[in-house]
């Protein structure tokens, strides 16, 4: 089964003797990195658009961000409000539980094509740019960036963060260069960039009790391991107690370090079944974004 290192399970234990020494590391299997960062990567936007809260059915043990938050989102968690809309723009501040015992710094901001914020004709469209660092009691930080930048691959640098666009029949999702470093004490965890190679087409609304992603292609690039895994969404499913898809599968493809395919299923909230070559493990996708 797919689990956080034994290192991990000591840093999260709640109550437990043992105490974070100077030693404590971290280290995160690269299939988990992929399916957190890419997941959360897909349905923040979606969410933060539709005002959803950060709502979860179930609390996963092992948190990969409860080293920073020393806490579990709990159904309350709101997301960051924005300001009131002014000409096509909307700025992000930060509240309730989203700063618990984090500390949240930097800029968010949601540009509109319409001058009014609005999104009720086809082809209106918002786009979500963002420079945040998630940091906490026991050296943890999670950079999210939206800027320009090259994957381990090197080549042309991409950003932009995700647009959103209205269509006659639902929604088009594309991530046009989203980057995530994990850090440890000043060490590396993992370093993540992820792009849409295809856009992914949502059905049923923007609300998680309809929404539906019917097809399309996301490539997350897991930097340090230096592997690719290409996503094909397949009628992906979402409720409205959980922030992480429920049902639906995605085809992966691997190529670089890792090369292969599987395929992964979501079996409700927090919970994903990753088949490769007739065996199968487990992710707990462990915090919403």
């Amino acid at each position: 089964m797919n689990k956080l290192s034994y290192s991990l399970i000591l840093l999260l234990a709640v109550g437990c003797a043992k105490k974070i020494t100077e030693d404590t590391e971290l280290s995160i299997p690269a299939t988990t990195a992929e399916v957190e960062s890419g997941s959360s990567a897909v349905t923040a936007l979606l969410d933060e658009q539709a005002g959803s809260n950060y709502a979860m059915s179930t609390a996963p043990q092992k948190s990969i961000l409860e080293f920073i938050t020393s806490k579990a989102y709990a159904a309350t968690c709101m997301r960051p409000s924005f300001s009131a809309c002014q000409s096509g723009i909307k700025a992000a501040t930060y509240n309730g539980c989203e700063i618990g015992s984090a500390t949240i710094s930097g800029t968010a901001q949601l540009q509109y094509s319409q001058a009014g914020c609005t999104m009720n004709a086809t082809n209106d469209m918002v786009t979500r740019t963002y420079s945040l660092e998630r940091s906490g009691l026991h050296g943890g930080s999670l950079l999210t960036t939206s800027s320009a930048q090259s994957d381990y691959r090197g080549g042309a640098a991409y950003g932009g963060g995700g647009r959103l666009t209205k269509t006659a029949s639902g929604f088009s999702l594309d991530i046009l260069g989203k980057h995530k470093a994990l850090t440890f004490r000043g060490k590396s965890v993992y370093d993540i960039s992820i792009k849409t190679i295809a856009p992914l087409l949502v059905s049923g609304g923007l609300d998680r009790s309809n929404r539906n992603i019917q097809s399309g292609q996301l490539e997350i690039n897991h930097n340090r391991a230096g592997r690719t895994a290409v996503w094909t969404y397949n009628n992906v499913q979402f409720s409205s107690q959980c922030c992480h898809p429920v049902s639906g599968t995605i085809d992966i493809v691997w190529s670089g370090s890792k090369t292969g395919s599987a395929q992964m299923t979501f079996q409700g909230c927090g919970l994903a079944q990753v088949t490769e070559g007739g065996q199968s493990s487990q992710v707990e996708m462990s915090y919403c974004e």
